[in-house]
């Protein structure tokens, strides 16, 4: 395919294989012959270093493995760009779909009501953005990511009005989180959602959402999240697709959940190189996004 490249995370003990979580990727790209790449992001993360030949014109780059930091992504752009490679996102376009505050004031009338800080909160500064939430359920998160694996102990907070649970399970995040933690604390109104079970492990509520991508704010694929099975129904939900094209972004995905209520929200937005496929079959999503990428 002309133009365009893809690049994954090679294997840590063997750099001529892509990682073993992204090889039915590679492999499929690379049967119907398109460009990829290798790196080790070890390496890269260790001191930078990044060994990919040169293009040998401008090619157009989707990065496909491990989030990295928007710090560590603009890093990245500019070794790639140097090398002849421009990467599908610009760095503040990465950013804006990578870190919640960067997206919510876009589409906050229709996602869960939330607050953050600016770095790790003193207690003061927790109990003044609980008091907001009255007592309501919460759960707590970074800009990026949450412990949801961790429901009970370091994400769910029942009733924002239990101080001192509230402020043992935001310490619990933090703490586990250690220098993982991204930007701040994020309380996030829980939104009651319509279930599927629950985890057997982690016991965390398992809700009827959908993974959407979208390449230059076209959707092309919509996966199921908990099964990875492709979603029937869609027509129901298009309208909140439409709203997410104010995303600066030309690779991103969408989470959205349906509530109880029966109308759907916005659970979560990502770029759409560091999204899981969750257990998506390769063949299927590569051939949805090769469609949309030769229409162009």
């Amino acid at each position: 395919m002309s133009g365009i490249a893809f690049l994954f995370c090679c294997d840590y003990f063997d750099k001529t294989q892509p990682d073993s979580d992204y090889a039915e990727e590679y492999d499929y790209l690379k049967k119907r012959a398109v460009a990829t790449y290798l790196f080790s992001l070890e390496d890269f993360q260790k001191d930078n270093t990044l060994r990919i030949a040169p293009s040998g014109g401008m090619t157009t780059l989707i990065y496909r493995g491990w989030m990295i930091t928007a710090e560590q992504y603009g890093v990245l752009y500019d070794a790639l760009f140097d090398k002849g490679f421009r990467l599908i996102n610009a760095p503040e376009q990465y950013r804006q779909c990578h870190h919640l505050p960067a997206w919510y004031g876009l589409l906050a009338d229709n996602t869960a009501e939330s607050v953050w800080t600016d770095g790790v909160p003193d207690e003061q500064e927790v109990l003044k953005l609980l008091k907001i939430f009255g007592n309501k359920p919460i759960i707590v998160k970074d800009y990026v990511k949450s412990r949801k694996h961790e429901w009970n102990d370091a994400c769910f907070i029942p009733g924002a009005a239990d101080i001192e649970k509230a402020l043992q399970i935001v310490k619990n995040f933090v703490s586990r989180q250690e220098d993982d933690l991204v930007g701040g604390v994020v309380l996030r109104e829980y939104l009651p959602l319509q279930m599927l079970g629950k985890h057997e492990k982690s016991l965390m509520p398992i809700a009827k959402e959908v993974r959407i991508f979208c390449y230059r704010h076209r959707p092309f694929a919509y996966i199921q999240y908990w099964s990875g099975e492709k979603c029937s129904s869609i027509s129901e939900f298009q309208g909140l697709i439409q709203l997410c094209s104010r995303l600066d972004s030309n690779f991103y995905t969408i989470d959205i959940a349906q509530q109880e209520t029966g109308e759907w929200a916005i659970i979560e937005v990502g770029d759409g190189q560091v999204s899981g496929l969750q257990d998506c079959n390769a063949e299927l999503f590569y051939g949805e996004l090769l469609k949309v990428i030769e229409q162009e």
